[in-house]
């Protein structure tokens, strides 16, 4: 493995790791302010659609990685891949179905249709 490929995976590691630690917002918040200003998962997705929508000023790069926690939201149900969804086979996903499924609903309900379709009409 070259340099560039290690490199390479410690920063998808890492970014995993802000994902998860995403994920596990809630019980992060309510450990450390004992219960008080508990975030939610969902409060912070739903934070991240709203800045990421075409009509903020959010630096373009900025918007790519809001878009690319939310979708890793949905992969990181597969613990064994690492690598985008889309290049996923079938055997990937399918034990992880009922999960993705969940985590997609979620994601509906919090705008992320809406939002898609404001970045495609707008680009």
């Amino acid at each position: 493995m070259s340099t560039s490929d290690t490199l390479i995976n410690e920063f998808e590691k890492e970014f995993e790791d802000v994902v998860i630690y995403i994920i596990q917002i809630k019980n992060k918040t309510e450990k450390a302010f004992n219960g008080t200003n508990t975030l939610d998962v969902n409060e912070l997705i739903q934070s991240l659609i709203t800045v990421s929508d075409i009509d903020t000023d959010i630096e373009p790069n900025l918007r790519i990685i809001c878009l690319k926690v939310i979708r890793k939201v949905i992969e990181m149900e597969n613990k064994s891949k690492t690598t985008p969804a889309s290049t996923w086979d079938q055997d990937d996903w399918s034990k992880f179905e009922n999960e993705i499924i969940e985590k997609q609903y979620m994601l509906i309900k919090l705008g992320v249709i809406r939002l898609l379709c404001n970045l495609i009409a707008f680009e």
